[in-house]
């Protein structure tokens, strides 16, 4: 039920916001259906004057503001219950295109692209007009803001984070004013902005780095457990060796078709029947040659038939999800997790000679399919040491559990190496040498379906573990909250650059008064800091009175 403060509120934020701007009380779910907030003020802004105009009357009405865009996050990164919430997608730039490409004084191109511009959409400028960010996610259907903005990554040895491929961006700041922020006029300041989880401000529009168009050619390889997480010495050979490597354990493939289907009856799996080093992992490889032979690239009929293809599997996924198949029944783990890697390794025992956006969104449709997600970055040491122990960890944790008939690592284990980040807030600058690093990050993930039986314990338990690899951090965007003791972890690690970010977030004056925090954003980053924003009596909204924890401001 909609509280009478709460329509009153409704009604007085109407009247500062004026007509053009529908102001309406609503709910949110995220993308992967993890989060829920009630009694929110939400907003659908077409326009920079209806930006300007709520981000001022929020300021005047002692609110918080936050934006989304394609929702996903799985994290504690979105408005508290009692403020407001701004959907992006119906935005239009005031003075220019959507996207648009122009070449800096040097020569070197870059791409303006809206807050609210698809992955998918950028992808297909990249090809239309042959330029490659060199980096990306996987997923097409997020948002540049909302990959940017958390820190996200790619993969790539030579790859930075994506966040360090933006070199400006146009704000607006708690007076509705529109800044911009570029490499240009204060680099120390835009590795701030770079990943600010939209805590300088509304995201308006965001100038990325591209190059000119590359061709690269994708291979895959099927390799056993124990000669990657087990060999320190090859894992690193694959790695350094190939310009782009992602690795996936789907567990349980190595046991036999017969256990795989006698665990649904005996309910565990003994040590005796499954042997993890014997499973296979999926290395998929992708490296640019010298001399490309363009007439080798693949038709456009590939991608349609590879992108109907992942749709189809998405509706057979979504199918088993709907009917919670292995929330009831966790016992076919095993037979399921076996099932999708062979189907896997069938579909991808292949080579493309391909432009580079496709072999970095390689696969269409993955958000048909609702999944949890808990991600972590590690520094990549000289012997690749902290990564072996990363995934032995997981390892061991799931053959203990599949031992007691649990079998929460529902979907896969992934990891991608890379370079690092710059930006003070992103996760890949564990790796930056700048700060103790070896100079790579790997990525490390674990994922599965959405209501997996003990699925936070089992984070849990391999986050105790995680953090004790000095550097360790979660990735921004993905599940942490409910890990024991994140949050004095979380201040301990980005303790030197945290205060770096606060220091240029103060001295930007763009948000004295905190309209554009959070919770659980303030209580990790301005722990000793207190704001006076209006906090309704709604039932999900927790006063954060007795911040607790590392502060800048007083160390």
């Amino acid at each position: 039920m909609v509280s009478q403060q709460l329509k009153a509120l409704q009604h007085e934020f109407q009247s500062e916001v004026g007509g053009g701007l529908r102001v309406e009380i609503d709910s949110f779910t995220n993308w992967a259906q993890n989060r829920k907030i009630d009694h929110l003020l939400v907003l659908k802004p077409k326009s920079l004057d209806d930006i300007q105009n709520a981000v001022r009357a929020t300021r005047k009405l002692k609110l918080r503001i936050r934006s989304v865009g394609a929702t996903h996050s799985w994290s504690p990164i979105y408005p508290d219950a009692g403020n407001v919430l701004m959907y992006m997608d119906q935005l239009k730039r005031h003075d220019g295109p959507q996207i648009e490409l122009h070449e800096r004084p040097d020569g070197h191109k870059e791409v303006t692209a809206m807050a609210n511009v698809s992955l998918k959409d950028l992808m297909q400028f990249e090809l239309d007009n042959k330029v490659v960010l060199p980096t990306n996610a996987v997923l097409r259907d997020t948002t540049v803001a909302g990959t940017i903005a958390p820190g996200c990554h790619g993969v790539g040895w030579d790859a930075f984070a994506i966040s360090d491929y933006a070199t400006r961006m146009r704000i607006v700041d708690s007076d509705g004013n529109l800044r911009t922020f570029s490499m240009d006029d204060d680099p120390d300041t835009m590795k701030a902005v770079q990943c600010s989880f939209g805590l300088f401000g509304i995201m308006y529009d965001v100038t990325i780095r591209v190059e000119p168009e590359i061709i690269a050619e994708s291979t895959n390889e099927f390799i056993k457990v124990d000669k990657t997480f087990y060999d320190a010495d090859n894992l690193k050979t694959i790695v350094t060796n190939n310009w782009s490597v992602e690795i996936f354990w789907w567990p349980f493939n190595g046991v036999s078709w017969l256990e795989a289907i006698h665990t649904k009856f005996d309910r565990s799996l003994e040590p005796d029947e499954w042997n993890p080093r014997e499973d296979e992992v999926w290395v998929k490889l992708v490296n640019i040659p010298e001399s490309p032979d363009r007439s080798r690239l693949e038709p456009n009929k590939t991608y349609s038939l590879l992108g109907l293809a992942s749709f189809l599997e998405g509706l057979k996924l979504k199918k088993l999800s709907a009917i919670n198949a292995l929330e009831n029944t966790p016992q076919i783990v095993p037979f399921f997790t076996k099932a999708s890697y062979s189907y896997t390794r069938s579909r991808n025992d292949v080579t493309y000679l391909q432009e580079l956006p496709y072999a970095i969104h390689w696969r269409d449709n993955i958000g048909m399919i609702k999944v949890l997600n808990m991600e972590w970055a590690f520094d990549v040491k000289e012997d690749f040491s902290n990564v072996t122990r990363a995934t032995q960890t997981v390892i061991d944790i799931t053959r203990r559990l599949a031992n007691e008939g649990k079998f929460p690592l529902t979907v896969a284990m992934e990891m991608r190496w890379m370079k690092y980040s710059d930006a003070y807030l992103c996760p890949s600058i564990v790796g930056n040498p700048e700060y103790g690093g070896s100079g790579h990050t790997c990525h490390l993930e674990v994922l599965a379906y959405q209501n997996t039986p003990g699925w936070e314990s089992f984070c849990n338990e391999i986050a105790q573990e995680w953090m004790k690899i000095p550097g360790s951090r979660p990735h921004w965007a993905k599940q942490w909250e409910f890990i024991q003791g994140i949050d004095e972890h979380i201040q301990q690690v980005y303790q030197p650059t945290m205060c770096k970010f606060v220091a240029a977030l103060d001295q930007s004056g763009v948000d004295p008064d905190g309209i554009f925090l959070n919770n659980k954003l303030q209580s990790l980053i301005f722990p000793g800091r207190q704001y006076r924003n209006r906090m309704l009596n709604v039932q999900d909204t927790k006063p954060t009175d007795k911040q607790q924890g590392r502060s800048c401001d007083i160390l």
